[in-house]
């Protein structure tokens, strides 16, 4: 949990730095990266309330942190929304589906939502 707090901190704050400078496209890509590095978080958590472990896609949460930072570090802050926007989306259908195959193999069903049957 403590990820979705530095996610929202870090990217929270380059959000509003933007506003300030009225940098409107780096806003809503601000914004867009917030919203994938949280939905990243969530889906796995959903996931994982289906089957057992859900550790797959190209950003998990830890690794887009390290994202920013480096990407801070070396003055490249707008690649790093970039890639943690699109690949934040990309994790969040690799951990759906992997949900699903998964679902799918061991018999599960979605409606009970109990992995454990």
């Amino acid at each position: 949990m403590f990820e979705r707090y530095a996610n929202c901190a870090v990217i929270g704050g380059i959000l509003l730095y933007c506003a300030g400078w009225k940098a409107d496209t780096y806003v809503i890509l601000s914004l867009v990266a917030l919203v994938g590095a949280l939905l990243t978080s969530h889906a796995r958590a959903r996931a994982e309330s289906l089957v057992e472990c859900c550790k797959v896609g190209v950003l998990q949460r830890a690794e887009g942190a390290v994202v920013l930072v480096a990407a801070d570090a070396a003055g490249r802050v707008p690649a790093a929304l970039w890639v943690q926007a699109v690949a934040g989306y990309i994790t969040v259908m690799q951990q759906s589906a992997y949900a699903a195959r998964s679902r799918g193999r061991h018999g599960g069903s979605w409606e009970t939502g109990n992995r454990h049957e």
